[in-house]
Protein backbone atom coordinates (compact mmCIF):
# COMPACT_ATOMS: atom_id res chain seq x y z
CA UNK A 1 0.00 0.00 0.00
CA UNK A 2 1.42 3.69 -0.99
CA UNK A 3 2.00 5.88 1.71
CA UNK A 4 -1.21 8.26 1.29
CA UNK A 5 -3.36 5.26 0.36
CA UNK A 6 -6.42 4.28 2.91
CA UNK A 7 -9.18 1.70 2.44
CA UNK A 8 -12.86 2.87 2.52
CA UNK A 9 -16.05 0.78 3.49
CA UNK A 10 -19.46 2.65 3.38
CA UNK A 11 -22.10 0.66 5.43
CA UNK A 12 -24.67 -0.39 3.16
CA UNK A 13 -27.72 -0.07 5.44
CA UNK A 14 -30.34 1.84 3.63
CA UNK A 15 -27.95 4.33 3.05
CA UNK A 16 -27.95 6.50 -0.26
CA UNK A 17 -24.21 5.97 -1.54
CA UNK A 18 -23.41 8.26 -4.33
CA UNK A 19 -23.80 11.38 -2.13
CA UNK A 20 -21.79 9.83 0.65
CA UNK A 21 -19.12 9.08 -1.57
CA UNK A 22 -19.30 12.68 -3.20
CA UNK A 23 -17.79 14.15 0.46
CA UNK A 24 -15.54 11.27 0.76
CA UNK A 25 -13.88 12.07 -2.69
CA UNK A 26 -13.70 15.76 -1.45
CA UNK A 27 -12.08 15.45 1.51
CA UNK A 28 -9.46 13.01 0.13
CA UNK A 29 -9.20 15.60 -2.34
CA UNK A 30 -8.27 18.35 0.72
CA UNK A 31 -6.41 16.32 2.33
CA UNK A 32 -4.20 14.59 -0.11
CA UNK A 33 -5.20 10.68 0.01
CA UNK A 34 -6.15 7.98 -2.35
CA UNK A 35 -8.89 5.96 -0.70
CA UNK A 36 -9.59 2.79 -2.34
CA UNK A 37 -13.36 1.80 -1.82
CA UNK A 38 -13.59 -1.70 -1.01
CA UNK A 39 -17.08 -3.55 -0.52
CA UNK A 40 -16.15 -6.54 1.93
CA UNK A 41 -14.02 -6.17 5.11
CA UNK A 42 -11.00 -8.02 4.54
CA UNK A 43 -8.33 -6.96 5.95
CA UNK A 44 -4.68 -7.62 7.03
CA UNK A 45 -3.78 -6.16 10.66
CA UNK A 46 -1.44 -3.33 8.72
CA UNK A 47 -4.02 -2.19 6.44
CA UNK A 48 -5.67 1.56 6.75
CA UNK A 49 -9.17 1.69 6.78
CA UNK A 50 -11.95 4.31 7.07
CA UNK A 51 -15.32 2.65 7.79
CA UNK A 52 -18.27 5.15 7.99
CA UNK A 53 -22.15 3.72 9.07
CA UNK A 54 -23.88 2.87 12.51
CA UNK A 55 -21.02 0.33 14.08
CA UNK A 56 -18.71 -1.79 12.52
CA UNK A 57 -17.24 -4.40 14.39
CA UNK A 58 -14.61 -7.50 13.55
CA UNK A 59 -11.98 -5.80 12.08
CA UNK A 60 -8.63 -7.09 12.33
CA UNK A 61 -6.72 -3.78 11.22
CA UNK A 62 -5.38 -1.87 13.98
CA UNK A 63 -5.50 1.29 11.99
CA UNK A 64 -8.96 1.81 11.84
CA UNK A 65 -10.74 5.61 11.69
CA UNK A 66 -14.85 4.76 12.00
CA UNK A 67 -17.09 7.85 11.31
CA UNK A 68 -20.36 7.75 12.94
CA UNK A 69 -23.37 8.03 10.15
CA UNK A 70 -26.77 9.56 11.48
CA UNK A 71 -30.11 9.63 9.97
CA UNK A 72 -29.63 11.85 6.87
CA UNK A 73 -28.62 9.81 4.14
CA UNK A 74 -31.17 7.05 5.16
CA UNK A 75 -33.98 6.68 1.97
CA UNK A 76 -36.94 7.39 4.54
CA UNK A 77 -35.06 10.90 4.99
CA UNK A 78 -33.31 11.93 2.43
CA UNK A 79 -34.50 15.15 0.22
CA UNK A 80 -36.82 15.52 3.28
CA UNK A 81 -38.02 18.85 4.31
CA UNK A 82 -38.85 17.68 7.88
CA UNK A 83 -35.51 16.36 8.46
CA UNK A 84 -33.47 19.18 7.84
CA UNK A 85 -33.81 20.07 11.90
CA UNK A 86 -31.08 17.01 12.59
CA UNK A 87 -28.10 18.29 10.51
CA UNK A 88 -28.69 21.91 10.88
CA UNK A 89 -28.41 21.69 14.61
CA UNK A 90 -25.03 19.10 14.70
CA UNK A 91 -23.65 21.48 12.50
CA UNK A 92 -22.67 24.00 15.87
CA UNK A 93 -21.86 21.27 17.72
CA UNK A 94 -17.80 20.69 18.33
CA UNK A 95 -16.55 17.83 16.59
CA UNK A 96 -15.98 15.08 19.32
CA UNK A 97 -12.78 12.21 18.28
CA UNK A 98 -13.06 9.10 20.99
CA UNK A 99 -9.83 8.48 20.87
CA UNK A 100 -10.14 5.16 22.47
CA UNK A 101 -12.63 3.77 20.28
CA UNK A 102 -10.88 5.46 17.42
CA UNK A 103 -14.83 6.80 16.38
CA UNK A 104 -15.72 10.69 15.06
CA UNK A 105 -19.16 10.58 16.46
CA UNK A 106 -20.39 13.93 14.65
CA UNK A 107 -21.68 12.63 10.58
CA UNK A 108 -19.15 15.18 9.40
CA UNK A 109 -19.97 13.68 6.05
CA UNK A 110 -23.79 14.07 6.19
CA UNK A 111 -23.05 18.21 7.19
CA UNK A 112 -20.43 18.53 4.48
CA UNK A 113 -22.61 17.60 1.75
CA UNK A 114 -25.31 19.50 3.56
CA UNK A 115 -23.30 22.43 2.72
CA UNK A 116 -21.69 21.74 -0.28
CA UNK A 117 -24.57 20.57 -2.79
CA UNK A 118 -26.98 23.97 -1.72
CA UNK A 119 -29.01 21.44 0.22
CA UNK A 120 -31.17 23.69 2.30
CA UNK A 121 -31.58 26.16 -0.37
CA UNK A 122 -33.05 23.58 -2.60
CA UNK A 123 -34.99 21.22 0.14
CA UNK A 124 -36.74 24.07 1.47
CA UNK A 125 -36.86 27.29 -0.62
CA UNK A 126 -36.60 29.77 2.52
CA UNK A 127 -36.95 33.89 1.90
CA UNK A 128 -36.10 35.73 -0.79
CA UNK A 129 -35.08 39.12 -1.32
CA UNK A 130 -36.76 40.98 -4.08
CA UNK A 131 -34.06 39.70 -6.49
CA UNK A 132 -34.97 36.17 -6.01
CA UNK A 133 -31.95 35.30 -4.20
CA UNK A 134 -31.63 32.80 -1.11
CA UNK A 135 -31.10 35.69 2.45
CA UNK A 136 -28.50 35.02 4.79
CA UNK A 137 -30.96 35.83 7.69
CA UNK A 138 -33.01 32.47 7.16
CA UNK A 139 -30.00 30.58 6.19
CA UNK A 140 -29.30 27.90 9.07
CA UNK A 141 -31.22 29.72 11.45
CA UNK A 142 -30.98 30.05 14.73
CA UNK A 143 -27.04 29.48 14.23
CA UNK A 144 -25.78 32.32 11.83
CA UNK A 145 -22.39 32.78 13.32
CA UNK A 146 -21.39 29.40 10.88
CA UNK A 147 -20.28 31.67 7.76
CA UNK A 148 -18.05 33.11 9.91
CA UNK A 149 -16.08 30.38 9.95
CA UNK A 150 -15.38 27.48 7.18
CA UNK A 151 -16.98 24.50 8.77
CA UNK A 152 -15.71 22.04 6.17
CA UNK A 153 -12.60 22.81 6.77
CA UNK A 154 -12.50 22.36 9.98
CA UNK A 155 -14.05 19.01 9.36
CA UNK A 156 -10.90 18.39 7.30
CA UNK A 157 -8.77 19.77 9.95
CA UNK A 158 -9.91 17.20 12.68
CA UNK A 159 -10.19 14.34 9.85
CA UNK A 160 -6.77 14.67 9.53
CA UNK A 161 -5.66 14.67 13.13
CA UNK A 162 -7.40 11.57 13.36
CA UNK A 163 -6.24 9.56 10.21
CA UNK A 164 -2.36 10.92 11.89
CA UNK A 165 -3.54 9.73 15.31
CA UNK A 166 -4.72 5.84 14.17
CA UNK A 167 -2.42 5.58 10.84
CA UNK A 168 1.12 6.92 12.22
CA UNK A 169 2.55 6.22 8.58
CA UNK A 170 0.01 7.59 6.47
CA UNK A 171 1.64 10.18 4.07
CA UNK A 172 -1.08 13.17 3.59
CA UNK A 173 -0.40 15.28 0.24
CA UNK A 174 -1.04 18.88 1.87
CA UNK A 175 -2.77 21.49 -0.65
CA UNK A 176 0.01 23.92 -2.11
CA UNK A 177 -1.00 27.03 -4.69
CA UNK A 178 2.36 26.60 -6.51
CA UNK A 179 4.65 26.12 -3.13
CA UNK A 180 2.27 28.85 -0.83
CA UNK A 181 -0.20 27.87 2.20
CA UNK A 182 -3.06 30.17 0.70
CA UNK A 183 -4.17 32.04 -2.29
CA UNK A 184 -6.19 34.86 -2.79
CA UNK A 185 -8.17 36.26 -6.12
CA UNK A 186 -9.43 39.44 -6.71
CA UNK A 187 -12.56 39.00 -9.21
CA UNK A 188 -14.72 42.58 -10.70
CA UNK A 189 -18.13 42.11 -11.84
CA UNK A 190 -18.15 45.34 -14.52
CA UNK A 191 -21.75 45.87 -14.08
CA UNK A 192 -21.60 49.94 -14.94
CA UNK A 193 -18.37 51.78 -16.32
CA UNK A 194 -21.18 55.47 -16.00
CA UNK A 195 -22.06 57.09 -12.51
CA UNK A 196 -23.74 60.20 -14.59
CA UNK A 197 -26.02 59.48 -17.31
CA UNK A 198 -25.49 60.70 -21.31
CA UNK A 199 -27.94 64.52 -21.36
CA UNK A 200 -30.72 63.87 -23.59
CA UNK A 201 -33.62 65.78 -24.97
CA UNK A 202 -36.16 63.28 -23.73
CA UNK A 203 -34.33 62.77 -20.40
CA UNK A 204 -34.52 66.82 -19.73
CA UNK A 205 -38.52 66.94 -20.68
CA UNK A 206 -39.38 63.65 -18.66
CA UNK A 207 -37.03 64.97 -15.71
CA UNK A 208 -39.39 68.65 -15.97
CA UNK A 209 -42.46 66.70 -15.92
CA UNK A 210 -41.50 65.36 -12.53
CA UNK A 211 -40.15 68.58 -11.28
CA UNK A 212 -36.31 67.14 -10.68
CA UNK A 213 -34.55 68.55 -13.67
CA UNK A 214 -32.02 70.13 -11.29
CA UNK A 215 -31.18 66.81 -9.94
CA UNK A 216 -31.38 65.58 -13.75
CA UNK A 217 -28.88 67.75 -14.99
CA UNK A 218 -26.63 67.38 -11.53
CA UNK A 219 -26.19 63.64 -12.11
CA UNK A 220 -25.56 63.94 -16.05
CA UNK A 221 -22.40 63.43 -17.77
CA UNK A 222 -22.41 67.26 -18.70
CA UNK A 223 -20.95 68.57 -15.24
CA UNK A 224 -18.54 66.05 -14.68
CA UNK A 225 -15.62 65.37 -17.22
CA UNK A 226 -14.03 62.29 -15.52
CA UNK A 227 -16.45 59.31 -14.42
CA UNK A 228 -15.00 57.83 -11.51
CA UNK A 229 -17.02 54.46 -12.61
CA UNK A 230 -14.73 54.54 -16.03
CA UNK A 231 -11.92 53.46 -14.47
CA UNK A 232 -10.67 50.01 -15.73
CA UNK A 233 -7.08 52.01 -16.95
CA UNK A 234 -6.93 53.23 -13.42
CA UNK A 235 -7.11 49.76 -11.91
CA UNK A 236 -4.64 47.96 -14.22
CA UNK A 237 -2.16 50.47 -13.14
CA UNK A 238 -2.51 49.91 -9.25
CA UNK A 239 -2.51 46.15 -10.15
CA UNK A 240 0.31 46.20 -12.35
CA UNK A 241 2.48 48.64 -9.69
CA UNK A 242 1.75 45.68 -7.11
CA UNK A 243 1.76 42.59 -9.35
CA UNK A 244 -0.95 41.99 -9.72
CA UNK A 245 -3.89 40.05 -12.43
CA UNK A 246 -7.19 40.18 -11.46
CA UNK A 247 -10.70 38.19 -13.07
CA UNK A 248 -12.54 41.08 -14.65
CA UNK A 249 -16.05 39.72 -15.72
CA UNK A 250 -17.76 41.33 -18.37
CA UNK A 251 -21.52 41.63 -19.42
CA UNK A 252 -23.05 41.01 -23.25
CA UNK A 253 -26.35 41.74 -21.67
CA UNK A 254 -28.40 44.33 -23.82
CA UNK A 255 -31.26 44.31 -21.49
CA UNK A 256 -32.08 47.89 -19.37
CA UNK A 257 -30.88 47.57 -15.87
CA UNK A 258 -28.21 44.75 -16.84
CA UNK A 259 -25.13 46.70 -17.81
CA UNK A 260 -24.65 50.43 -19.39
CA UNK A 261 -22.49 49.51 -21.78
CA UNK A 262 -21.89 48.30 -25.05
CA UNK A 263 -19.37 44.74 -25.04
CA UNK A 264 -18.81 45.46 -28.75
CA UNK A 265 -17.82 49.20 -28.30
CA UNK A 266 -16.06 48.48 -25.17
CA UNK A 267 -13.88 45.80 -26.78
CA UNK A 268 -12.34 48.51 -28.87
CA UNK A 269 -10.72 50.28 -26.29
CA UNK A 270 -6.88 50.09 -25.67
CA UNK A 271 -7.08 48.93 -22.25
CA UNK A 272 -9.06 45.84 -23.97
CA UNK A 273 -5.70 44.36 -25.56
CA UNK A 274 -3.28 45.13 -22.74
CA UNK A 275 -5.79 42.81 -20.83
CA UNK A 276 -5.66 40.45 -23.27
CA UNK A 277 -2.37 39.84 -23.52
CA UNK A 278 -0.78 40.94 -20.04
CA UNK A 279 -2.71 38.02 -17.78
CA UNK A 280 -5.38 39.42 -16.60
CA UNK A 281 -8.69 36.67 -16.79
CA UNK A 282 -11.21 37.83 -19.32
CA UNK A 283 -14.66 36.35 -17.49
CA UNK A 284 -18.21 36.26 -18.23
CA UNK A 285 -20.66 37.94 -16.21
CA UNK A 286 -24.43 36.89 -17.12
CA UNK A 287 -27.18 38.94 -16.91
CA UNK A 288 -30.04 39.34 -14.30
CA UNK A 289 -32.15 37.00 -16.31
CA UNK A 290 -29.88 34.27 -17.40
CA UNK A 291 -29.49 31.94 -14.13
CA UNK A 292 -32.65 30.07 -15.21
CA UNK A 293 -32.42 30.48 -18.88
CA UNK A 294 -30.27 28.53 -21.18
CA UNK A 295 -31.03 30.47 -24.64
CA UNK A 296 -30.25 33.79 -23.16
CA UNK A 297 -27.00 32.52 -21.62
CA UNK A 298 -25.89 30.71 -24.43
CA UNK A 299 -26.44 33.55 -26.66
CA UNK A 300 -24.94 36.14 -23.75
CA UNK A 301 -21.61 34.05 -23.97
CA UNK A 302 -21.19 33.97 -27.46
CA UNK A 303 -21.75 37.75 -27.93
CA UNK A 304 -18.75 38.23 -25.66
CA UNK A 305 -16.70 35.45 -26.75
CA UNK A 306 -16.73 37.43 -30.43
CA UNK A 307 -16.58 40.37 -28.80
CA UNK A 308 -13.42 39.99 -26.50
CA UNK A 309 -11.90 36.89 -28.89
CA UNK A 310 -10.85 34.95 -25.82
CA UNK A 311 -12.27 31.28 -24.41
CA UNK A 312 -13.76 32.34 -21.52
CA UNK A 313 -12.74 29.88 -18.38
CA UNK A 314 -15.17 30.64 -15.94
CA UNK A 315 -17.35 33.99 -14.49
CA UNK A 316 -20.39 34.68 -11.82
CA UNK A 317 -23.87 35.38 -12.69
CA UNK A 318 -25.26 38.82 -12.25
CA UNK A 319 -26.50 40.02 -9.04
CA UNK A 320 -25.72 36.52 -7.11
CA UNK A 321 -29.18 35.07 -8.71
CA UNK A 322 -28.70 31.33 -8.82
CA UNK A 323 -31.00 28.19 -8.82
CA UNK A 324 -30.53 25.02 -7.73
CA UNK A 325 -29.18 22.72 -9.52
CA UNK A 326 -30.26 24.68 -12.75
CA UNK A 327 -27.85 27.25 -12.86
CA UNK A 328 -24.69 24.89 -12.27
CA UNK A 329 -25.98 23.11 -15.03
CA UNK A 330 -25.65 26.35 -17.17
CA UNK A 331 -22.03 26.81 -16.81
CA UNK A 332 -21.12 23.13 -17.27
CA UNK A 333 -23.25 22.51 -20.08
CA UNK A 334 -21.19 25.49 -21.81
CA UNK A 335 -18.02 23.77 -21.13
CA UNK A 336 -16.46 26.58 -18.14
CA UNK A 337 -14.21 25.44 -16.12
CA UNK A 338 -15.44 27.47 -12.99
CA UNK A 339 -18.39 29.23 -11.31
CA UNK A 340 -17.78 31.88 -8.69
CA UNK A 341 -21.28 32.93 -7.35
CA UNK A 342 -21.99 31.07 -4.72
CA UNK A 343 -22.06 34.14 -1.57
CA UNK A 344 -24.88 35.93 0.60
CA UNK A 345 -25.18 39.62 -0.54
CA UNK A 346 -26.08 40.80 2.83
CA UNK A 347 -23.58 39.22 4.56
CA UNK A 348 -19.59 38.20 4.04
CA UNK A 349 -18.04 34.59 5.09
CA UNK A 350 -18.71 31.14 3.66
CA UNK A 351 -21.89 30.02 2.43
CA UNK A 352 -21.07 26.46 1.39
CA UNK A 353 -18.67 26.14 4.89
CA UNK A 354 -15.44 25.75 2.66
CA UNK A 355 -12.64 28.50 1.38
CA UNK A 356 -11.39 25.71 -0.99
CA UNK A 357 -13.08 25.25 -4.63
CA UNK A 358 -15.45 22.02 -4.74
CA UNK A 359 -17.30 20.55 -8.07
CA UNK A 360 -21.22 21.04 -7.00
CA UNK A 361 -23.38 18.03 -6.99
CA UNK A 362 -26.66 17.94 -8.74
CA UNK A 363 -29.18 17.01 -6.24
CA UNK A 364 -32.18 16.09 -9.11
CA UNK A 365 -29.48 14.01 -11.19
CA UNK A 366 -27.73 12.36 -8.07
CA UNK A 367 -24.16 13.48 -9.24
CA UNK A 368 -21.07 14.95 -9.07
CA UNK A 369 -20.68 18.08 -11.88
CA UNK A 370 -18.37 18.82 -14.44
CA UNK A 371 -17.79 21.98 -12.86
CA UNK A 372 -15.51 23.73 -10.37
CA UNK A 373 -17.62 26.32 -7.67
CA UNK A 374 -15.40 28.88 -6.33
CA UNK A 375 -17.22 30.36 -3.15
CA UNK A 376 -17.15 34.29 -2.84
CA UNK A 377 -15.15 35.14 0.63
CA UNK A 378 -16.39 38.81 0.33
CA UNK A 379 -18.56 41.13 -1.43
CA UNK A 380 -17.21 44.57 -1.10
CA UNK A 381 -20.61 46.27 -1.25
CA UNK A 382 -21.78 43.59 1.99
CA UNK A 383 -19.96 45.35 4.46
CA UNK A 384 -21.22 49.07 4.15
CA UNK A 385 -24.37 48.56 2.04
CA UNK A 386 -25.76 45.49 3.05
CA UNK A 387 -24.42 45.09 6.50
CA UNK A 388 -23.51 49.13 7.34
CA UNK A 389 -20.33 48.30 9.61
CA UNK A 390 -18.14 51.51 10.29
CA UNK A 391 -14.20 51.49 9.49
CA UNK A 392 -13.51 49.88 12.58
CA UNK A 393 -15.92 47.26 11.93
CA UNK A 394 -14.87 46.58 8.55
CA UNK A 395 -11.61 46.15 9.50
CA UNK A 396 -11.83 43.77 11.81
CA UNK A 397 -14.03 41.43 9.58
CA UNK A 398 -11.76 41.51 6.86
CA UNK A 399 -8.67 40.86 9.08
CA UNK A 400 -10.66 37.77 10.25
CA UNK A 401 -11.31 36.55 7.17
CA UNK A 402 -8.06 36.98 5.63
CA UNK A 403 -7.19 34.98 9.02
CA UNK A 404 -9.35 31.67 8.56
CA UNK A 405 -8.99 31.76 5.11
CA UNK A 406 -5.00 31.69 5.67
CA UNK A 407 -5.57 29.22 8.65
CA UNK A 408 -7.33 26.71 6.41
CA UNK A 409 -4.92 26.84 3.32
CA UNK A 410 -7.75 27.77 0.70
CA UNK A 411 -8.67 30.38 -1.16
CA UNK A 412 -9.73 33.82 -0.73
CA UNK A 413 -12.11 35.26 -3.26
CA UNK A 414 -12.61 38.49 -3.02
CA UNK A 415 -15.53 40.66 -5.63
CA UNK A 416 -14.24 43.95 -5.89
CA UNK A 417 -16.38 46.30 -8.04
CA UNK A 418 -15.17 48.96 -10.64
CA UNK A 419 -17.61 51.01 -9.26
CA UNK A 420 -16.12 50.66 -5.54
CA UNK A 421 -12.73 50.91 -6.40
CA UNK A 422 -11.49 54.34 -5.82
CA UNK A 423 -11.87 56.92 -2.92
CA UNK A 424 -13.91 59.02 -5.29
CA UNK A 425 -15.93 56.36 -5.23
CA UNK A 426 -16.12 54.64 -1.59
CA UNK A 427 -14.26 56.89 0.26
CA UNK A 428 -12.01 55.30 2.96
CA UNK A 429 -13.12 52.32 2.63
CA UNK A 430 -10.83 51.77 -0.46
CA UNK A 431 -8.05 51.80 1.41
CA UNK A 432 -9.07 48.82 3.07
CA UNK A 433 -9.68 46.76 0.73
CA UNK A 434 -6.21 48.25 -0.71
CA UNK A 435 -5.08 47.08 2.64
CA UNK A 436 -6.56 43.97 2.91
CA UNK A 437 -4.57 42.81 -0.36
CA UNK A 438 -1.28 44.31 0.34
CA UNK A 439 -1.93 42.07 3.16
CA UNK A 440 -2.84 38.86 1.71
CA UNK A 441 1.09 40.09 -0.25
CA UNK A 442 2.60 40.36 3.21
CA UNK A 443 1.68 36.60 4.26
CA UNK A 444 2.75 35.31 1.13
CA UNK A 445 -0.80 33.99 -0.47
CA UNK A 446 -0.40 32.98 -3.99
CA UNK A 447 -2.28 35.65 -5.95
CA UNK A 448 -3.90 34.39 -8.92
CA UNK A 449 -6.37 33.99 -11.23
CA UNK A 450 -9.73 32.52 -10.69
CA UNK A 451 -8.35 30.34 -14.14
CA UNK A 452 -4.99 29.66 -12.14
CA UNK A 453 -6.37 28.68 -9.41
CA UNK A 454 -8.80 26.09 -11.41
CA UNK A 455 -5.93 24.98 -13.47
CA UNK A 456 -4.36 23.94 -10.18
CA UNK A 457 -7.52 22.37 -8.66
CA UNK A 458 -8.19 20.24 -11.47
CA UNK A 459 -4.55 19.21 -11.82
CA UNK A 460 -4.87 17.88 -7.92
CA UNK A 461 -8.26 16.87 -8.35
CA UNK A 462 -7.02 14.04 -10.75
CA UNK A 463 -4.21 13.05 -8.41
CA UNK A 464 -5.62 12.46 -5.32
CA UNK A 465 -9.57 11.28 -4.85
CA UNK A 466 -11.88 8.39 -4.41
CA UNK A 467 -10.93 5.29 -6.66
CA UNK A 468 -14.08 3.19 -7.23
CA UNK A 469 -15.11 -0.04 -6.00
CA UNK A 470 -11.97 -2.47 -5.69
CA UNK A 471 -11.88 -6.41 -4.36
CA UNK A 472 -9.29 -6.78 -1.36
CA UNK A 473 -6.70 -9.48 -2.45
Amino acid sequence: MEDNQVYLYIEKACYHEKPIKYVFDYFAKILGLRLLLIEKLELAPSDRLITYGDKITGLSTRHHLHLKAGNFFKVQNYLRRDQLSEVTESLSHTIDFDNTNQIIHEDIIANTFYLLSGYEEFVNLGSRDKRGRRMFKSFLDPWPDLVQKPTIDRYANRLEKALKKVMPTLQLKKWSWCGRKFAFAITRDIDSIHRYHKLTLRGVLASFMRLNTHTYLANSGLLHKNDPYDNLPEILTWEDKISVRSSIYFMASQIIGDSDYSIRKLAKKPYMETLNKEGWELGFHPGFRTYNCAETFRQEKYVLELALNVKLAGGRQHGLRFQNPYTWRLWEEEGFQYDSSVGFAEHEGFKAGTSYPYTPYDLIENRTMNLLEFPITLMDCTLDKYRGLDAGQREIVLENLLQQVENSGGIFVLLWHNTYFGERNIGTYHHQLVELVETAISKSAYICTLKEAAEITQKRFKTFGLIQTIEKS
